[in-house]
Formats: structure tokens, sequence, C-alpha cells
């Protein structure tokens, strides 16, 4: 559970800066910071995350503003933004596609990749966290990694395991690559390097303190 929580602000920093960058670059290129209502901009599955969002937001008897439904859209929701069906798939909206396929390297100027594959390598990394997330929000055991679904379709593929400290290190990376300010402000309380690598054995010593066991 420690180890778990230990992730918890650069998590939240992630989904903070990654949320606020994708709807200060969509505001600026469709001009209104209503971009979600644009007609046939969203699929059926975001349309109801952001009609679920201003509801939470009328029940708590406050106005529906853009940045109240931003942020309260879930993880999911931005990570969906990025994936194929609004990038180059026919059957979406293709924000990203060209003639816009430049348009996230002002949301993601530190992002690996070129102008014209930005999308990508950031929906990846962004899909693998969104499912770390799910899990460590659950206090599921993540000490020797996780175990996510193989990419794409190609049958036979096998199950990826990934180093939960190396994930620690994307998550931590890929703050910057909207905000580098942010990434290292996250890193002053961040103590998961220290509980992953002694948190084990000083949990299991106060707890033979606690019980009185020598």
């Amino acid at each position: 559970m420690s180890l778990c929580q230990s992730l918890y602000p650069c998590l939240g920093s992630l989904e903070i800066v990654v949320r606020n960058s994708i709807h200060a670059t969509l505001t600026a290129h469709f001009g209104s910071a209503y971009w979600y209502d644009i007609p046939g901009l969203l699929q059926s599955r975001e349309i109801r995350n952001v009609r679920e969002a201003e509801k939470k937001i009328r029940d708590a008897r406050k106005q529906v503003t853009p940045g109240r439904v931003v942020a309260a859209l879930n993880f999911g929701f931005c990570t969906s933004l990025l994936d194929t069906l609004y990038g180059n798939s026919p059957k979406g909206p293709q924000i990203w596609a060209s003639p816009n396929s430049r348009l996230l390297m002002p949301a993601f100027p530190q992002a690996p990749g070129s102008a014209l594959g930005v999308r990508r390598p950031t929906f990846n990394r962004l899909d693998d966290i969104r499912l770390l997330r799910n899990r460590d929000s659950h206090f599921e055991r993540v000490f020797h990694g996780i175990e996510l679904p193989p990419r794409g379709t190609r049958k036979g593929a096998l199950p990826r395991q990934l180093s939960i400290t190396q994930m620690h290190v994307d998550i931590i990376d890929m703050i910057g690559w909207p905000d580098p300010i942010l990434k290292a402000t996250t890193r002053r309380p961040d103590t998961f390097p220290y509980m992953h690598q002694d948190g084990h054995e000083e949990m299991e010593r106060e707890i033979k303190t606690d019980l009185r066991i020598l």
C-alpha cells in the first residue's frame, strides 16, 4: 500500500499536466475553450465522459465552465484523445492527422519523435501508465512490475512485463514533455525510489516493533 501511495504525486502531476496541455492546445486550435462541444469532434464514449463531468459539476451546484469540465474528466479521457481513432483512422475525426499532424508538438514539445510521430509514442506510454494507475489505485502488488496486454492485434503476441522502476522513470520523464518545471517540482515529494528500495525492510521493522517481536 505504501509503495502504491508513493506513486501518487507523480501520477497526479502527469494527469494534470497532460489534461491541461491537451486542453490548451485544442482551445488554441479551435479558437474556443468549448472545443469538446464541437459537433462530430468527439466519439460517443468521450461525449458521455463530458456529459458525466458536467452533471457532477451541476450536482455540486457550481457553474459549468470549461476549466471545471476538463478538471472533472478522468485519465482515460485524455489517453483516448491520443488514440488512433483521433489520429489517422478514417473512422474518427482525425484531430491529429495531416494537415494537423504538427498540432501535438506545442502540447508535448519535449516528447520523442518527429513532428509526424509525436502522437503514437505519447499514446503508447500514456496508455501503459493509465493501466498502472488503475492497478496502483487499488493497491495491487506492483513491486515486481506489472503485466500488460500486448500492443496491436498481432496474433500470438505475448503479454508485456514492465518494470515498476522503469515505469516510474517513464512517468517522471513524461511530466517533462509538456512542462520541465513541473517535472523538477514533482521530484521533491517523490518518495518512490526510497520506498521501493528500503521501504519493505523499514515497514517490517516497524511492524515487529509494534507487535513486540524481536
